[in-house]
């Protein structure tokens, strides 16, 4: 769930892909959103599979593509 400007454009729930991080080559974990979601410090909450939910911060565009972004994120 997204909380923030434009809530009302955002509402619901989207998939994300995580990516685990790679510390050999200093890349952190990150997620990929559809590309309307991102906003920089908007916080939304992780559903995982096990059903345990996170709120997480999105940081900075790490990549984009045209119906994708691939976004940093901290934990809340």
């Amino acid at each position: 769930m997204a909380t923030g400007i434009d809530v009302e454009i955002l509402a619901g729930s989207v998939p994300a892909l995580l990516l685990q991080s790679i510390s050999s080559l200093n890349i952190p974990s990150s997620l990929i959103v559809p590309r309307v979601w991102f906003g920089a410090g908007r916080k939304i909450e992780m559903l995982w599979q096990n059903g345990k939910k996170q709120r997480v911060r999105m940081g900075f565009s790490v990549e984009y593509g045209t119906d994708f972004e691939r976004i940093s994120f901290d934990a809340v």
